[in-house]
């Protein structure tokens, strides 16, 4: 007798698929494991929004950037923070978070250029945080 019933998965009902190392990784929690699932979900051009994430989920920014954060050091997620220059010597910074259904792709991407010119909208010029330049 089976004891996991599972629906039919097509293109009108499509499906997720996970690796199982990931569902299995001893430093996930439950909650964790279930955001990460929810990020995994999303197209791969989703750009995640911890506050529109939050009000999506009906959980509060607070938990959702300590899931965040908890994923980060779990290696599953990855933040860049660029800093965008504009007019009269102002700055303005945004977050760019990269998900990663294994570990081992979030540290075979470090060696990889991060970048596209389309993918940081308006600026002239952006640099990240730790001193590395943005290729346009």
């Amino acid at each position: 007798m089976r004891s996991i019933i599972r629906v039919k998965h097509d293109r009108d009902a499509p499906y997720l698929m996970i690796s199982k190392e990931t569902i299995f990784d001893q430093a996930l929690n439950w909650d964790t494991l279930g955001f990460l699932t929810f990020l995994l979900a999303q197209r791969d051009d989703w750009q995640v929004r911890p506050d529109e994430v939050a009000k999506q989920t009906g959980r509060s920014e607070r938990t959702i950037y300590r899931m965040l954060a908890r994923l980060i050091t779990a290696g599953y997620v990855r933040r860049d923070t660029i800093v965008r220059r504009k007019d009269h010597g102002h700055y303005d910074s945004a977050c760019l978070y990269t998900v990663y259904e294994n570990k081992a792709l979030s540290r075979d991407a470090e060696d990889r250029k991060r970048f596209t010119p389309g993918e940081i909208e308006d600026a002239r010029s952006a640099t990240l945080i730790d001193g590395k330049e943005v290729p346009f």
